[in-house]
Parts: C-alpha cells; structure tokens; sequence
C-alpha cells in the first residue's frame, strides 16, 4: 500500500441502425456517417478503447467507460440499454443513452436518476457531435438528459438538430462545489479567517483527547482495495446515513457499484482513499478519484461518536492541502452546495436538465404528461398551504376566515 505522502507513486452484440442520409461532409472527411444502435450491455466491451479515448477530453471520471460498465452491473441492471454510436471517417460521437422505466419512451442518461452525478455525451468533435444530434433527431424519441454541466456542447448541437423539428427546455438542477487550488492551499488552515481557524483547532484539541490522532491519503493496489473500503464502508453506517438507511453498507447495490468504481480508478493509478484515525481507529473516511488534475470526491463519511471533534471537516482539511501539495487545480465535492459545503467555497459549476420534445406524436405524450405532472405539484402545493392555514389557531376574538 503506497502512501501518497511519501510519493508513491463477450463477444459483442449489438445491430447497425439504417443508415440515415448522408450527411455534409467536413472539409477533411467525405465518409458517411454510420449509426450504431447498441441495446446489449455485453456489447460495451467492444467500445472501452473507443469510450475512454473520446471522454479523456471532458476532464471527468464519471466519463470513463469503468463508471457506466459499473452502473450497469450494479445498480441500473434492470435499465433498458440503447446507446447510439456515430462514426464517421475518423471522428465519432456516443450518447450513453437507455430508455426510462415508466410507459412513455422517453431516453435518458444511463444510471443518472440513480448516481446523480454529472455527465455528458462523449464525442472527438463537434462535428461528430452535430452528426450525433442529427441522428437522434431523425430517431423521433424525446429525450431527457439530467445532470449536464450547463456549459455542455450537447446543448447547443441539440438546438441545431431540432430547430424547427422539436421544441428543447432547459431548466437548473444543483450546483456542484468547487474549491479552485492555488499556492495558499498548500498550508489549507491559512485560508480561513480568524474565527475558523479557531473552530478547527479546537476540533484538533477535542480529537486529542480522546487518543492519538493521524491522518493517511492512501493510493492503494487493487488487491488492497477491499479492506479498504470495508472500513471505510463502516465509518460512514455510524453516521446518519446508517440511521438513514442509505449507507453504502445497507445500499448493497450502491455499495457494490462504489466498489467497481474503486477497483478500476485503483488499476489506473487514480483512486485515494483517506482517512481520520483516533488510536488507529478511523472516525473519518474520504472515496477520491485523482483525475485531470482535480480530486474528486466520491465518498465522505464521518462516525456521529465524533462528532464534536468535526472529524470530516479536519480530513477534509488534510485531503485538500494535499492535493494542493501535489499540484492540482480544483477540488470537486460534487453533490449538491450545502450549509457545510460553504464553508469551503462558494463557488460551483451549475447543472441543468435538457428536456427534448420533438414534433411528433411521442413528444406530444412527453409534453403532455411533463405538464400533467408539473400541474399536479402545484396542485398539491396549494392544497398543502390551504391545510397549513386552517390547521394555524385563530388569533384571539376573530373566528376563522
């Protein structure tokens, strides 16, 4: 196990969809572009290569091919897969697409309404990107893509696609923080005023008193992973989340697509896991992935028993003046900004929802049932203020409106 404080360092199947028109070529590519419809999740294999060199340039883990093989094993094995590939000459594009559960066909993000994270189309231009855009507007299916960072290419491609052949609505989603790393960062208590560094002493103190305290950032080899995580695993079922029931532990599905994940960033030399010890025990614990210059954390965790020492603020104190150390540029909470998040920074990357209703007879029932739902959320609002308002007491001497 390396401690990165001493520098340690099926055979596919899938169809070919019709060919569709051919498209304007590019100035340097004549081919025509071919479109590749996969719905068998054992034809992915045959498109890691592929995936991860067209994702390297959006500067994301959640875009590595390890990220949705691992979603699709575990927690959206049931989703019903249809990705579309567009290759043409020697750029491509991928949308990693599956249609949703409920009766209206609707394609969505694959493992998104789950993991929440954010994610994008994969692509090697924006040409291939419009060729992409174009074929899944001549497909017809409405489309809704959570999740997006709101400067995502997508966005502007689908515009294109569908002017004057469907109708696109774009509405916010939560904010991923952010913590841009400088040179200060490397001493990361520096950066607090005076009242905070107070408040993060003194957690140093009252962890002290209850033993030895230590902090370790380990990148650690493949068959070191398990125990690792177990551990860490335990640490956060003793917070809330364990109360919750949402812990990785009792979320076996959750937990299991946690796990591929780590295994795959540990074979690539990317994955960090850290944690807080009090006499060797760990009371805090972070799941990072080391990648394009950015820590990303996947997984924080802290024991409620210490919970006046702020254990997950004084490891997260550590992980980050660590990556500042190693050079990095940002720290990605990603999630949602938070109360304690702000603590940290405000700064975030905004995510949107991008809702694609073509003109056709199945945009027509997405549009109807997306009014429908928004329409029944009002309505159930209203009637929540009508019942909060004739359940509040009379002020005294007037009767009830």
């Amino acid at each position: 196990m390396s401690r990165e404080n001493d520098h340690a360092p099926a055979r596919a199947q899938a169809f070919m969809a019709e060919a569709p028109p051919p498209l304007p070529a590019r100035r340097d590519d004549g081919a025509r572009a071919q479109v590749r419809l996969i719905e068998d999740p054992r034809a992915l294999a045959s498109l890691e290569d592929l995936w991860n060199a067209l994702g390297s340039g959006l500067s994301s883990p959640m875009q590595h091919f390890s990220w949705t093989a691992a979603a699709l094993q575990t927690v959206c094995a049931a989703d019903r897969l249809r990705m579309v590939l567009l290759r043409q000459g020697a750029s491509a594009a991928l949308a990693p697409l599956a249609r949703s559960p409920r009766w209206l066909p609707v394609l969505c993000m694959v493992g998104v309404s789950r993991l929440g994270e954010p994610v994008d189309f994969l692509y090697s231009d924006e040409a291939a990107l419009d060729a992409l855009a174009a074929a899944l507007c001549r497909a017809g299916d409405p489309l809704c893509l959570e999740h997006l960072l709101d400067d995502t290419r997508v966005l502007p491609a689908l515009r294109r696609a569908y002017a004057g052949r469907g109708w696109i609505r774009v509405d916010p989603m939560n904010a991923c923080p952010v913590v841009p790393l400088h040179a200060g960062w490397k001493d990361p208590i520096t950066q607090f005023n005076a009242g905070r560094r107070s408040d993060f002493r003194r957690s140093q103190r009252h962890a002290e008193k209850h033993g030895r305290v230590s902090y370790e950032i380990l990148s650690p080899a493949p068959a070191e992973v398990d125990g690792l995580l177990d551990e860490a695993y335990a640490v956060e079922s003793r917070s809330w989340k364990g109360h919750a029931g949402t812990d990785l532990l009792t979320d076996r599905p959750l937990g299991d697509f946690y796990r591929r994940v780590a295994h795959s960033a540990s074979e690539r030399g990317d994955l960090r896991i850290a944690f807080m010890r009090i006499d060797g025990r760990a009371v805090a614990m972070q799941v990072m992935v080391e990648h394009a210059q950015r820590l990303w954390l996947l997984k924080i965790g802290y024991d409620e028993a210490f919970a006046r020492c702020s254990a997950g603020n004084l490891l997260m104190l550590e992980a980050i003046g660590h990556a500042a150390q190693r050079g990095l540029v940002a720290c990605e909470f990603l999630g949602s900004a938070e109360a304690w998040t702000r603590l940290w920074t405000e700064q975030v990357r905004q995510q949107v929802k991008i809702r694609v209703y073509p003109y056709n007879l199945r945009g027509a029932l997405f549009f109807a049932a997306d009014a429908a739902a928004f329409v029944g959320k009002r309505l159930r609002r209203f009637a929540q203020r009508q019942l909060e308002r004739l359940r509040r007491p009379a002020a005294p001497g007037r009767a009830p409106q």
